[in-house]
């Protein structure tokens, strides 16, 4: 198996840990039932060219997407933990460009994909091979600064979605399984008191545990950026918690819209200057790709909120990056009730 670009993991209701990988002509999906110690390496027998994703469900069953080639965004099911796959029976995707991630219920066994513009393809019926579509959808779900869209399931199935505008992060909520869905912005930077400016927002990902709880994360400017591959800033990450993703409902059965809370996560800026997200066209023009679009987060078995990213002040004249990890030390606990110690 070989692989540069674009990784992507999942984890089936059996524990069996999945990973892939692409080169732009070979896309391997890895299993592995020791927790990641070994490793079955198969490789995706078709050619994608960007952008693979994995998504499991119950035990051996695992989902991979992506871009093939002029068939565009398709879908493929392996039932044998990844060792073959169904290339003669893909699943066409709706929407053009890049694929976002696929993401599983394993609750029931349905699957999500946002397409990028606001729809929401599910199919219900994926874990008996049905895969006849029902749409959701969300309205406007602009992605300013990027052009993926992280969707999130919680404990109790009810879904959430963030986007960015460039100067705010929004969160969008469905609690019938993506069919309707409500909207809020659950950060402004024109609403931030110093500096007086707007800052710019970028690449949001969102995560979720019990009912309700949901955290997001993203990367945020000291400035307005009109484009991040030639306007100069300070970048930081910043987080936002709820344990009311849904809203909720008080003693006067008066309804409420989901609170988040804000916080800045690096304090310390861990990026300053531009940022190429142009693939690896970024070389040819000699822009700054260092941070290779990665940002990621998740909620940790012990309700705790960690954030992944990539950092380039600890050696800022560094021809690379370096893993960054920030992990939640107080506020709500995504898998229970109480608070976390400090």
């Amino acid at each position: 198996m070989s692989g540069f670009s674009d990784p992507d993991f999942a984890v089936d209701a059996a524990g069996n840990v999945y990973t892939s990988g692409i080169n732009l002509a070979n896309v391997y999906v890895a299993k592995s039932a020791d927790s990641g110690a070994t490793w079955s390496g198969h490789p995706f027998a078709t050619v994608l060219t960007d952008r693979e994703w994995l998504a499991a469900d119950e035990e051996n069953i695992v989902y991979l997407n992506g871009n093939h080639l002029a068939q565009g965004r398709q879908l493929w099911k392996s039932t044998d933990g990844g060792l073959t796959f169904d290339l003669a029976n893909p699943v066409p995707l709706p929407g053009s460009g890049p694929p976002s991630k696929i993401y599983v219920d394993q609750s029931d066994g349905r699957l999500y994909f946002p397409d990028g513009s606001g729809g929401i393809a599910i199919y219900p019926d994926a874990r008996t091979g049905d895969f006849t579509r029902v749409d959701g959808d969300i309205g406007d779900t602009p992605h300013a600064h990027g052009f993926l869209v992280d969707m999130t399931i919680d404990a109790a199935g009810n879904v959430y979605v963030v986007a960015s505008t460039g100067k705010q992060v929004q969160v969008s909520h469905s609690t019938d399984r993506g069919l309707t869905w409500d909207t809020i912005v659950i950060h402004d930077t024109a609403d931030d008191a110093t500096p007086e400016v707007a800052e710019e927002v970028l690449w949001p990902w969102i995560s979720a545990g019990s009912d309700g709880r949901v955290a997001v994360s993203w990367f945020q400017a000291d400035r307005p950026v009109p484009d991040t591959e030639t306007t100069n800033a300070e970048y930081r990450v910043y987080a936002a918690q709820t344990v009311t993703g849904h809203g909720w409902i008080d003693e006067c059965e008066i309804e409420h819209a989901p609170d988040y809370e804000v916080a800045v996560a690096t304090p310390d800026p861990f990026h300053t200057g531009t940022i190429c997200s142009s693939g690896t066209t970024c070389q040819v023009g000699g822009t700054d790709r260092r941070l290779g679009d990665y940002h990621t987060n998740a909620i940790t078995a012990d309700g705790r909120f960690v954030i992944a990213y990539s950092d380039t002040a600890r050696k800022p004249d560094g021809a690379i990056s370096h893993p960054g990890l920030v992990r939640q030390s107080a506020g709500a606990d995504f898998v229970a009730d109480d608070s976390l110690g400090g």
